[in-house]
């Protein structure tokens, strides 16, 4: 009795999970995917050598891997594009790279404008590129 009760549950989030609870499991997943992106880039450039621009790049793309997905199995039930998984992805990964263009538009307002301290400002616009990156990928792509 306990295996086919086992058997038959989902990794997929109930069907009444609410946006709250999506944003919890996004940020887990955000985390998870940082992580992923932060020990790239320290084992390309530091195991091997390899340019900063090009490792950052790389890791940059091997976070986006995972965020896409841990965020596909775990957070997000409906999904517009399932059946297109590479287009599915590269809309995943180009709201990516728009949350970057607001990172840097952040960080030179508040650094270069502002003159906000930089790692303060680098938190603000953390924050600002997850809700942006949350808002963008569910709206666009999971609802």
């Amino acid at each position: 009795m306990m295996q086919s009760q086992l058997a038959t549950m989902s990794v997929e989030p109930a069907a009444t999970s609410s946006a709250w609870d999506t944003l919890i499991k996004y940020l887990f997943v955000a985390i998870i995917a940082l992580t992923a992106d932060l020990g790239a880039l320290s084992i390309l450039v530091r195991a091997f050598y390899m340019p900063l621009a090009w490792a950052a790049v790389l890791a940059f793309i091997a976070g986006a891997a995972v965020n896409y997905c841990l965020s596909v199995i775990f957070v997000f039930r409906k999904r517009k594009m399932k059946d297109d998984l590479v287009r599915e992805f590269f809309v995943f990964f180009s709201i990516g790279i728009l949350g970057l263009l607001v990172t840097q538009g952040v960080l030179y307002v508040g650094v270069n404008m502002l003159h906000i301290n930089l790692e303060l400002t680098k938190i603000a616009a953390a924050g600002l590129t997850f809700f942006f990156n949350f808002g963008a990928r569910k709206i666009i792509l999971f609802s």
